[in-house]
């Protein structure tokens, strides 16, 4: 096994709001190589892009120990000798250690809107739908009208959405499915995939994951996470007391 392995291009893909893909967080842009464009939730399928050139590139590339730039973001970290998401997580996912180089949709990591009950000062109108107006007010040079803005920028997948029956139909072998947001408490389709999830009967094989500001809960989702493996809930707080309700607006911090 390649000192240069990592899990996610093997085995996950993530979606951000806009609606392109990367490999993780860390990762870059993933490009349709026929167009040179990025490809998008409208242009390709999941199974589309994580069997694409630019996803077999990287792999061909770590099995062969050669640093891809797509993770420049873990090679600087780790010539500084910090350990990087890429080693964080093939220790969490033992892929490894497992010799598994089979490329196999295991890891979904979903942002499947902006819409969200906060305004925190660290965010962006692509993370946080109550930015939107403000942002476009104060800060957005374009010639867009703040309606014809709004329809660009305010991301809610719809139950519709040929990308969420997607998610449904990839499920099969996925061991893990991160949610982000905006806040994705709040967002139907994070309980519409769930409830997928549990329905085929797969619940019991995955791990769910939450990046949630703690302040959205309906007490009846509850008995939804009962059979799943494991469910992980990470609060993004910022502080506590009165810098929280400095950072997170309008929260309380009670």
């Amino acid at each position: 096994m390649s000192s240069k392995w990592c899990s996610f291009p093997f085995k996950g893909v993530l979606t951000e709001n806009d609606g392109t893909f990367n490999t993780c967080c860390h990762g870059k842009t993933a490009i349709d190589y026929d167009t040179g464009i990025p490809m998008t939730r409208e242009t390709h399928s999941i199974k589309e892009v994580f069997d694409s050139e630019y996803f077999e590139k990287i792999r061909q590339n770590l099995l062969n120990g050669i640093e891809d730039s797509n993770c420049d973001y873990c090679w600087e970290l780790e010539r500084q000798g910090v350990e990087s998401f890429r080693q964080t997580t093939n220790s969490l996912l033992q892929h490894e250690e497992r010799g598994d180089t089979e490329p196999k949709i295991e890891i979904l990591d979903l942002s499947l809107g902006n819409q969200c009950n906060l305004k925190c000062r660290t965010c962006v109108p692509e993370d946080s739908s109550l930015w939107v107006n403000e942002y476009h007010d104060t800060d957005y040079t374009g010639e867009l009208t703040l309606k014809d803005y709004q329809k660009k920028i305010i991301f809610l997948e719809t139950e519709e959405s040929k990308f969420v029956k997607d998610i449904k139909h990839s499920l099969n072998d996925v061991r893990l499915i991160k949610f982000f947001g905006g806040e994705p408490f709040m967002m139907k389709r994070t309980w519409d995939i769930i409830r997928e999830a549990v329905s085929i009967g797969r619940d019991k094989y995955i791990e769910l994951y939450f990046n949630t500001n703690g302040t959205f809960w309906e007490e009846n989702r509850i008995a939804l996470f009962e059979n799943f493996e494991k469910v992980n809930i990470a609060l993004s707080i910022d502080g506590v007391g009165d810098r929280f309700e400095y950072m997170r607006h309008p929260a309380k911090w009670n």
